[in-house]
């Protein structure tokens, strides 16, 4: 370090002396930046090993890079030179680089050189990284090798500017590299985006070796529409005694991942123009010569709370990617719940809008996954097909009389008329009240599925409604309703799906889309997902029988640190969730609350967003939902289950002591007393009267309005909407558009989705990531092993194993599904 610090001393003198010390050449003696003009302070490409180490660590993906350099008279470069370059990321924080280089000398009066560079760039966060190199340089005349270190570190507090210094040759002694003597040198570059984007870079670098000896030099680069770069640069520099410019310019033609950037070079005198050429191949496309147009086949098996996320960012990038010319959709048993099928449908819709068509391809389908498709350009089913469209429907289980028949009693008090979620533990069936809230939701539902399908179809919704009492409809008696064009098989579908696209269209999986390298820390979009039922402590996650419950300490913990991020520039809280316990609830919402006061806060609301699910919707900036979300059930229950009768009917023998009026009150073999009944409903009562308190300052309404919607009434993202629980309608998509708008973010902005969850049992018992692709099928082939019913019935009861007996509940039961 000390010989560094010495370097940066006679830097500074040597700059006290300029202009007239401008004698030394900006770029190294073994790396072409001069021949070509490559930006120092970012190469963007593997040839950073050997230009700039720290610069390895703005690399997206993995980079491949080929130089050749034809020397010309006059210039800085009079050798012959050549080289290869490979470099990729190790994870966040660690990229890693290595070349081989080969010089030889134009004239023959130098012997020529071979080189290899080993290279790697740590992160220190998004604005800061620490580059290291180690070349060793071998002479072809017999001469001792070389061995010399680069240390560099780049800066990028912005996309506008980046600024890297770079100590180059550090050796011990004064060595030589055949008749050159390699002086030690530190050069220090500052490139800015004055238009704010990659569209125009300028940059200025100098350097100045251990003799006090300058270099300056330029470089400007400009995007060419529909083309690539072009690069100018000049380098102030002296050889032989002579001061020189040295100029070269070059244009960057990239076609996808694949670049080819030829060059020219030459001196003032111009006596003599050299060329050179650089190749790039990367492991993400680049924006350059518009590419041949594909169509994206999207499955959307599996759509749960997550993967929907995923489906939704991937037809929205189709959306906006010119190189897209349509879509189709395989929805292949999603099964995807009535919201949840609004939100596909929307992109469906908007993708035909934009002349995008999209053509959807059914097996044996729900009528949700029929829903979903119904305005895609054509619709194709498989000839043994069958499509399930009949209604709209919901399950409600009773388990009063079972727990009353094996000696269990459910002991709950509750606060609200409508709030039915302790009814399916103590009744027999629905009460009125319910009834009168399901019938309600049934009602709405049903409405708005004859009139979006009726305007898919071009029929009125009298003719739709009798055609739903017919269902379900077989593959030939969906064609001849005109539910569907044809029925195709699916080794046929590419050929069937060309009658939409064009004979000649190209079928495959979405690409990734071609973006530029930037310059430091961009905005991003934090996605915060609370899916399943809200439990205390972390998250649960039980791959056998497909739970996942959010924990309020995980969630919080979460939305905090995307809160203190400075690159999440807005957070949308995803929320799928029937609620649950009320302090992991209220413990989200102030983790919202405090990131609300900080950078936008959406709440964009899936299939069910009540209770508690609400209470964590209240804390943010805006609220949005589906059409036929299921929202509101503003109330709490408290409660527990005794065990008593149970334990007398098998044997056992129970016996008390406390000290204490209420000091068994907690305990699982006896009911409440009527004064431990009546001090819950004391408490109950504060704590309701919190969670109007809560709503009622995030919806901008007097607690007394939120009492009259509240009382465990749960409504359709319609309703809540016409009452003020809502503020838009739209899905995912829409409350992402929402947050990158108020974040001023195009829709290239990177999304950070957290928690993290395992996605397979692997991954569980392990907890890594590494294993999620090993693990899938043993999950897959484990949770098949358990019968659908049964699995259904322990998804439903299995959160009661881990809500606490003795805490108060905000949790609804009952979602809507399409029959």
């Amino acid at each position: 370090m000390s010989r560094v610090a010495c370097v940066l001393f006679a830097a500074l003198v040597g700059f006290a002396n300029f202009p007239s010390a401008l004698r030394a050449q900006v770029s190294s003696s073994f790396t072409p930046e001069t021949a070509f003009p490559i930006s120092l302070a970012s190469p963007g490409s593997a040839l950073s090993a050997s230009v700039n180490p720290s610069s390895l660590g703005t690399l997206p993906s993995w980079s491949l890079s080929y130089s050749y350099v034809e020397p010309a008279n006059g210039t800085s470069y009079r050798d012959r030179y050549q080289g290869g370059w490979f470099a990729t990321p190790l994870g966040k924080a660690l990229t890693i680089g290595s070349g081989i280089e080969f010089v030889r000398a134009h004239d023959g009066s130098r012997a020529d050189q071979n080189g290899f560079v080993l290279a790697s760039s740590v992160n220190f966060g998004p604005c800061l990284s620490l580059g290291t190199a180690w070349h060793m340089r071998s002479p072809r005349d017999g001469a001792s090798n070389l061995n010399a270190a680069d240390l560099s570190l780049s800066v990028r507090p912005s996309p506008r500017f980046a600024l890297s210094v770079i100590a180059r040759d550090l050796t011990p002694g004064t060595p030589r590299l055949g008749d050159r003597e390699l002086r030690e040198s530190v050069a220090l570059a500052a490139a800015v985006r004055p238009v704010g984007d990659d569209r125009m870079v300028l940059e200025v670098a100098g350097k100045a070796d251990t003799e006090g000896d300058l270099g300056l030099r330029f470089i400007a680069q400009t995007v060419v529409r529909k083309l690539g770069r072009l690069a100018v640069a000049g380098e102030r520099s002296e050889r032989n005694g002579q001061a020189l410019w040295t100029l070269s310019a070059g244009l960057d033609v990239r076609f996808g991942a694949v670049s080819l950037a030829p060059g020219v070079h030459g001196g003032e005198q111009g006596d003599e123009v050299g060329w050179s050429m650089l190749a790039d191949v990367h492991g993400q496309p680049r924006i350059g010569l518009p590419e041949p147009g594909y169509v994206a086949k999207v499955a959307l098996r599996g759509l749960g709370p997550r993967r929907l996320l995923s489906v939704v960012r991937t037809l929205e990038l189709a959306l906006h990617d010119p190189r897209v010319d349509g879509v189709v959709l395989l929805p292949d048993g999603a099964s995807p719940g009535l919201a949840t099928a609004q939100e596909v449908r929307l992109l469906v819709s908007a993708l035909e809008q934009a002349g995008k068509p999209v053509y959807c391809y059914l097996e044996s389908a729900s009528g949700s996954e029929y829903y979903l498709c119904a305005g895609a350009r054509r619709v194709a089913i498989d000839p043994a097909g069958l499509i399930r469209l009949m209604g709209v429907g919901g399950d409600a289980l009773f388990f009063g009389e079972l727990l009353r028949n094996v000696g269990l009693r459910a002991d709950f008090v509750r606060i609200g008329r409508y709030k039915s979620a302790p009814e399916q533990y103590t009744n027999d069936g629905s009460s009125e009240a319910t009834q009168e809230v399901r019938k309600s939701l049934l009602d709405g539902a049903y409405r708005r599925l004859l009139s979006d399908l009726s305007a898919d179809l071009g029929r009125d919704e009298s003719w739709l409604k009798a055609l739903l009492d017919r269902g379900p409809f077989l593959a030939q008696q969906a064609v001849q309703e005109k539910l569907v064009a044809a029925t195709v098989d699916r080794h046929d579908l590419e050929r069937d799906a060309r009658a939409v696209f064009g004979a000649h269209a190209v079928l495959r999986e979405p690409q990734p889309t071609a973006q530029e390298p930037r310059f430091g820390p961009t905005g991003q979009i934090g996605v915060v997902v609370v899916d399943g039922t809200i439990v205390d402590g972390n998250n649960v996650d039980v791959p056998f029988i497909d739970v996942h419950m959010s924990g309020g300490h995980t969630v919080a913990d979460a939305i905090d640190r995307l809160t203190d991020d400075p690159r999440i520039r807005a957070i949308v809280l995803r929320i799928d969730s029937p609620g649950g316990a009320v302090m992991a609830s209220d413990q989200i919402w102030r983790a919202a609350r405090r990131a609300r006061a900080k950078k936008p806060v959406i709440a964009s609301m899936g299939e069910v967003a009540a209770s508690g699910g609400y209470y964590v919707a209240a804390g943010a900036s805006e609220i949005w939902a589906s059409p036929s979300t299921i929202t509101g059930s503003i109330g709490i229950f408290y409660g527990k289950v005794d065990v008593a009768q149970l334990a007398k009917r098998i044997g056992v023998g129970i016996e008390t002591a406390s000290r204490g009026a209420h000091a068994g009150s907690e305990s699982l073999f006896r009911p409440f007393t009527d004064e431990e009944r009546a001090g819950l409903a004391d408490m109950m009562r504060v704590w309701y009267r919190q969670f109007l308190e809560r709503v009622a300052e995030g919806r901008n309404l007097t607690v007394e309005r939120v009492d009259e919607l509240a009382r465990g009434r749960v409504y359709s993202g319609d309703e809540a909407q016409a009452l003020g629980l809502v503020d838009s309608l739209g899905g995912f998509q829409a409350a992402l558009a929402r947050a990158r708008q108020l974040a001023k973010l195009d829709v290239t902005a990177e999304l950070v989705v957290v928690p993290e969850v395992p996605s397979n049992l692997l991954e569980y018992v392990t907890g890594t990531a590494q294993a999620r692709a090993a693990g899938q099928a043993e999950a897959s082939r484990l949770g098949s092993a358990i019968p659908a019913p049964l699995r259904a019935l322990l998804q439903r009861l299995y959160p009661w194993t881990v809500l606490s007996s003795t805490a108060p509940m905000a949790l609804y039961e009952g979602p809507l599904r399409l029959e």
